[in-house]
């Protein structure tokens, strides 16, 4: 089963950013545009990122069964594709969901640069990995 998902997201560095999870099975890649702006500074004014260090996905199991691990890395971090941002980035994952059960599974997609100052996360995005077996299929009778 593969599934996208497009999601027009923001990072409170600013700037609209966009982010895909495709789910294969247990096997997650989550694609997102970099933040290009910062966030409102004091004197109300939006400057453009200089110095986009990397980016990064997580992710958090919300189904009764796994609950409450807590957010864990999903792949690696990113290098950002330049010092202003907006490249797309991504990330390949496995998510350990239970085998034979629905699992929903939350998103958030991070950013720091290179002085250390992390932005907010994502909005949240929710995916159900289905690994529910399909029932058997029921005969009518054989001739």
């Amino acid at each position: 089963m593969k599934t996208t998902i497009v999601l027009a997201i923001l990072f409170l560095w600013g700037g609209a950013a966009h982010a895909e999870v495709v789910i294969t099975g247990t096997q997650v890649t989550a694609t997102m545009t970099e933040p290009a702006i910062n966030v409102e500074n004091s004197d109300g004014v939006v400057t453009p990122v200089t110095d986009l260090a990397e980016t990064w996905v997580t992710y958090e199991l919300t189904d009764a069964v796994l609950g409450g691990m807590g957010e864990e890395m999903c792949g690696e971090r990113i290098p950002a594709s330049s010092l202003s941002g907006g490249g797309e980035v991504s990330t390949t994952c496995i998510v350990p969901v239970v085998p034979n059960s629905d699992s929903d599974v939350m998103f958030r997609g991070y950013a720091i640069d290179l002085s250390g100052n992390e932005s907010d996360p994502t909005p949240d995005l929710t995916k159900r990995i289905d690994s529910l077996r399909t029932a058997a299929p029921t005969f009518y009778g054989i001739q």
